[in-house]
C-alpha cells in the first residue's frame, strides 16, 4: 500500500476491516497464533464489564449486546468483534457482553493478537478502525438521543433493522429478538412509551400488526422524516 493511500477512507475500510483482520489471524505464513472455535448458547454472558479477560472474539454468526451499567449501547453482529475496545490484556472490559441469540465465535489470546499485529508494518490500522467503527456508531446514537422520543425510537427500529434484519422494497423486519423492551432500552425510554408507540403506529399502517416489528418504509416517509430513510 503507498503512503497516499494510507490517507484515503475508503482504501482504509476496505484493507482494514474486520474480514481481513480474521485472514490475518489466520495465516500461520507469519507469526502463527492460536484460535479455537466455540459456540454460545442465547444469553451466555460473553465479556463481563470492568473484568479482565485474556481473549477476544470474532463473530462468526448470532447477535450479541453490550451493557454498560445495565444500559444497552451498542450490539454486535456477524464479523464484529468483541473485546477489540480493552485491547490490552491486563485492560478491563468497558462492556458486558451478551449473546442475544446463538453465537459462534472464534477465541483469540489478545496478547498474541497484539504481538501478530506488531510483527505487520500496518497491523496498527486494524486497531485504529475498529476504534473508529465504534466511535461512529456511539456518535451516531447520540444523535439521536436529541430527537423526539417518536423519531429517536422509529430510527433505532429501521437501523437495527437494516443492520441485523431483513429488508425488502417497502418493509425493514427486524429480528424476533429486537423485543419492545430491547428497543425501550436502546433508545433510553420506557417500555411503556414503546409499547404505546408501536400500537398508535400499527393503527396507522406503519408497523405490521405483530409481536415481531416490521416497518412498512412508505408508511414512515409519510409520517415522519427520519435520516435512516433518506
Amino acid at each position: 500500500m503507498s503512503y497516499v493511500e494510507l490517507f484515503d477512507k475508503d482504501v482504509m475500510q476496505r484493507q482494514f476491516n474486520n474480514n481481513q483482520l480474521l485472514q490475518l489471524l489466520f495465516d500461520d505464513s507469519v507469526f502463527p497464533i492460536k484460535r479455537k472455535k466455540i459456540k454460545y448458547p442465547k444469553k451466555t454472558v460473553i465479556l463481563m464489564e470492568n473484568q479482565t479477560h485474556d481473549a477476544l472474539y470474532f463473530l462468526e454468526s448470532g447477535i450479541c449486546a453490550g451493557w454498560r451499567e445495565k444500559h444497552l449501547t451498542l450490539f454486535f453482529g456477524e464479523h464484529d468483534v468483541l473485546g477489540m475496545n480493552s485491547i490490552l490484556h491486563n485492560e478491563p472490559s468497558s462492556l458486558t457482553v451478551t449473546a442475544l441469540t446463538k453465537a459462534v465465535v472464534w477465541e483469540f489470546s489478545k496478547q498474541e493478537v497484539m504481538m501478530k499485529l506488531m510483527h505487520t508494518q500496518e497491523g496498527v490500522f486494524f486497531l485504529y478502525q475498529d476504534v473508529r467503527a465504534e466511535n461512529a456508531d456511539l456518535l451516531l446514537k447520540n444523535s439521536m438521543q436529541a430527537e423526539d422520543t417518536e423519531v429517536r425510537v422509529m430510527g433505532n427500529i429501521i437501523r437495527l433493522g437494516r443492520l441485523y434484519g431483513e429488508e425488502k422494497r417497502d418493509t425493514i423486519k427486524l429480528p424476533k429478538i429486537f423485543t419492545r423492551k430491547i428497543i425501550a432500552n436502546y433508545s433510553n425510554t420506557t417500555v411503556t412509551t414503546v409499547y404505546l408507540l408501536c400500537k398508535h403506529w400499527m393503527e396507522l399502517g406503519v408497523l405490521a400488526p405483530d409481536l415481531q416489528l416490521c416497518v412498512n418504509k412508505p408508511a414512515v416517509r409519510e409520517m415522519m422524516t427520519i435520516k435512516e430513510l433518506l
